[in-house]
């Protein structure tokens, strides 16, 4: 009896030594054809076994842009960064090379880095590929249908109104301050009680862990850039016993409670709801399940889909699958959407003919009553251009990396399956044959008669192709009615000028010191 047994253990290693092997043999094959290719893409010197990471880990975060800018400007349009001894990655800021990795249904997977912010975002709809992204993406889509977007207006409004009031003891002092943290809050806020269907009362309630759960998202994003530069922090084990990923796991249990108690309100309201239509009805759950008649929350359709034979019924989507899409949509959903209104007050703050051109075009739309409609919202066709030009120069997400599913030629080089392509959102913005004058805050850009000249790939601040940011229409109302309160009440002089602006590259543009403005009330 022992031999058998010493006879199937034998086996079991031989088995596994082979898998391991072969494993490993594709590995080096894959590393080895890569490492080729590779040595013919431009890029810099590389240091022993840190390859090109060290020429970022000696420097301060907010000097990353910098010596991105740096090495674009050296080996434009594309280049390759080593980052350590065995992982390369290729950077274009080409609208030519962008068009061939977004137009493409083929590379839609996120690349190794994306990974990092899981214990986060677990495998939600920025993170996730394959069947679960096609699904999620499916399932989610029709809450940015118009009908549900036009719904949001009052919501939107409303806490518009209530920034206007905190904003005013800030224009009576006339001092300058930072901006960005009160337009975060008042997004958070928006997105809470728009897209979940929440009433948090943020701004009115100035809550700890509101304040906690803004600079634990902060927090986090610095932490996962801090991650990604340094080759020794990608594993797991050796991350989590860190400094910075004990930082970064701290920063995720406070997201996690925000949200979970975001989700749990969430829930009970849609319990109390769908019980009380079916005490009053058939007992048909399908013909309760809409919970909301006037606006159906984000939220809202995550939890239906949960529950598709009743709230008494086991859950198609665990807590922990709801959960990732509610961290994904609070993060990129309120973030992204602060950026793009911060910024553009700043580059108004410096354009005072512009921004005077803007408030006439407000109190032309609007009048004296800024109700918003999708009539009016539409008409605000000058702003509309500031925010997009605001979001060439300073896009609320700098950089996008896709993993190659297969070989892809850019220009004379040929990128082999399995390569992390990085897209510069940020410099492809800048390219000055797209672009004259590419620092130029010039809204005219984006008149219809430039756009139709413009290849369509030239301007991609919600990225492009089939992973597009499913809430882009949903941002630009938002950013169009939160700016107007402010234009019409304020008028916005910037502090700091852009040469002296310390830019940080998280997985959202911002600036470190913030966004520093005077308000003069217009009344």
């Amino acid at each position: 009896m022992e031999s058998v047994q010493s006879f199937f253990v034998l086996c079991i290693s031989i088995l596994v030594t082979a898998l391991v092997l072969k494993q490993a043999k594709k590995w080096l094959l894959g590393h080895l054809r890569m490492s080729s290719a590779m040595k013919n893409v431009p890029g810099p010197d590389t240091f022993p076994i840190l390859g090109n990471a060290l020429d970022f880990i000696i420097r301060p975060q907010n000097q990353y842009l910098n010596e991105i800018e740096r090495i674009t400007k050296a080996h434009h349009p594309l280049f390759r960064l080593w980052n350590g001894p065995f992982l390369c990655t290729v950077h274009t800021s080409s609208w030519k090379y962008a068009e061939k990795i977004f137009n493409n249904s083929v590379h839609i997977e996120k690349y190794m880095f994306y990974e990092f912010l899981q214990p986060w975002l677990g495998t939600g709809l920025l993170t996730s590929t394959g069947d679960k992204w096609h699904s999620r993406r499916k399932l989610l889509t029709p809450g940015f249908h118009r009908a549900v977007l036009d719904s949001t207006h009052d919501v939107i409004t409303e806490k518009s109104a209530q920034l206007i009031e905190i904003l005013e003891s800030k224009g009576k002092a006339s001092q300058a301050f930072d901006i960005a943290p009160l337009i975060w809050q008042c997004s958070l806020d928006i997105i809470c009680e728009t897209a979940m269907g929440t009433k948090m009362n943020l701004q009115s309630e100035i809550r700890q862990r509101n304040v906690a759960y803004t600079e634990a998202v902060k927090e986090a994003m610095s932490s996962f850039v801090r991650r990604c530069v340094r080759p020794w922090l990608h594993p797991k084990i050796i991350h989590d016993l860190s400094p910075t990923g004990r930082k970064f796991n701290k920063c995720v249990k406070i997201m996690h409670n925000f949200t979970d108690k975001v989700i749990k309100t969430r829930k009970e309201e849609y319990s109390k709801l769908l019980r009380a239509s079916m005490d009053n009805g058939d007992g048909k759950a399908h013909e309760a399940r809409a919970i909301n008649t006037k606006r159906k929350a984000f939220l809202d359709i995550l939890i239906e889909a949960a529950y598709p034979e009743g709230y008494e019924k086991k859950p198609i989507l665990s807590d922990e699958d709801i959960r990732e899409e509610v961290s994904t949509f609070m993060f990129e959903g309120h973030d992204t959407t602060a950026s793009a209104i911060a910024w553009t007050l700043y580059l108004l703050g410096h354009h005072p003919d512009i921004q005077e051109k803007v408030f006439e075009e407000v109190e032309r739309v609007f009048g004296s009553n800024l109700v918003a409609t999708s009539e009016k919202v539409s008409e605000l066709r000058l702003l509309e251009r500031c925010i997009k030009e605001s979001l060439r120069l300073y896009p609320s997400v700098p950089f996008i990396g896709r993993k190659l599913k297969e070989d892809l030629n850019l220009g004379e080089y040929t990128i082999p399956s399995n390569t992390g392509v990085f897209v510069l959102i940020y410099f492809l913005h800048r390219d000055p044959e797209i672009f004259p004058q590419p620092e130029k805050f010039n809204p005219d850009n984006f008149l219809p008669q430039a756009c139709e000249k413009r290849p369509p790939y030239a301007y991609v601040p919600f990225s492009a192709g089939p992973r597009n940011c499913i809430g882009q229409k949903f941002a630009m109302i938002e950013e169009k009615i939160v700016l107007s309160h402010i234009l019409k009440n304020f008028r916005i002089e910037s502090i700091d000028k852009p040469q002296d602006l310390k830019v940080l590259i998280d997985v959202i543009i911002r600036a470190e010191d913030g966004i520093k403005i005077r308000l003069h009330p217009r009344m």
